[in-house]
């Protein structure tokens, strides 16, 4: 058993990287998009599917005035660095204006994302090697092995991670000119500490993707659109049908032996797709899909981001 690591990371600097080079061709971008230390699973080229599109949605969300405002605020540190306080000071009007055209926009806006990176973890194994696996740890821990036994169950992961970074705009325009009076007073030193104290304050949130789920929503998706393709028999759309419905529940099964989400959510889901192969091609059939589409969303909502 395997995991596979892929890595991607989105930072300012490579934002404004990438929105300099636009006119780049899109097959350009998306070889760039994902890399990968591996292309053996037989999945693999799904599952780098499933990221690049998740990525794409992040880089999306990233603001821009908010990715300059950061590192114009860099470079202002480094200008104080150097002695060069009105370079710094240039910096931080950049700053300012660009968290007031931020606030225009919408005042009640909290955070703003700036940065992210991408992690992707394809778990390799089966139900019994997670039973394994996890038995393995219970053995670990009743020998007080606990670390052991944290860095097997972290084998127990198939995911795509995104790890982003915002900018607290309750605290930042404050932050700055706090910085810039220190500085037109001449005291440099007390401005650097506040602009590293102000680059500490970045928030960092985290979202979980887990991948059977997405495979199996992408299995559903495609089982959806067969049932009203026309030039599909019903015979025949039912086979292939029902043969995405085994797969998606397939998925479904190692997502809860994987631990994402509990008994009560995969109830839900195993009941839906019964029930879609019991009503396909009757007027029931719409209806079905759904029910199973909501709790779907709310599977991956619950996941992704969990009430604390």
């Amino acid at each position: 058993m395997r995991i596979h690591y892929a890595l991607k990371t989105v930072s300012a600097i490579s934002l404004v990287m990438l929105l300099a080079m636009s006119t780049a061709s899109g097959a350009e971008q998306d070889a760039q998009a994902v890399k990968t230390t591996s292309a053996e699973a037989a999945d693999s080229s799904a599952q780098r599917m499933h990221a690049h599109r998740i990525s794409k949605e992040k880089e999306k969300q990233l603001v821009k005035e908010a990715v300059q405002a950061v590192m114009e605020t860099e470079n202002a540190l480094a200008a104080l660095s150097s002695h060069k306080s009105k370079e710094a000071l240039l910096d931080l009007d950049g700053v300012s204006a660009k968290l007031r055209a931020i606030l225009a926009k919408n005042a009640e806006l909290k955070l703003v994302p700036v940065s992210f990176q991408e992690e992707t973890f394809i778990y390799e194994g089966n139900l019994d090697d997670i039973k394994a696996t996890t038995q393995k740890a219970d053995q670990l821990i009743g020998d007080q092995r606990i670390q052991d036994a944290r860095l097997l169950l972290g084998e127990l992961a198939s995911e795509i991670r995104i790890n982003i970074i915002s900018l607290p705009l309750g605290e930042y325009p404050a932050g700055i000119e706090k910085a810039a009076s220190l500085i037109v007073a001449g005291k440099e030193d007390e401005a650097k500490k506040t602009l590293k104290q102000l680059l500490d304050t970045l928030v960092t949130d985290v979202e979980v993707y887990p991948l059977p789920v997405l495979a199996a929503e992408a299995d559903l998706s495609e089982a959806y659109e067969l049932e009203h393709k026309s030039d599909l028999s019903k015979t025949e759309s039912k086979e292939k049908i029902l043969e995405l419905a085994d797969k998606a529940e397939k998925q479904l099964t190692l997502a809860k032996a994987l631990g994402y989400g509990d008994e009560k959510d995969y109830k839900v889901l195993y009941q839906g797709i019964q029930a879609l192969r019991e009503t396909l091609h009757t007027n029931k059939s719409k209806a079905e899909w759904e029910k199973i589409k909501g709790s779907l969303g709310q599977l991956k909502n619950k996941i992704t981001h969990p009430t604390t």
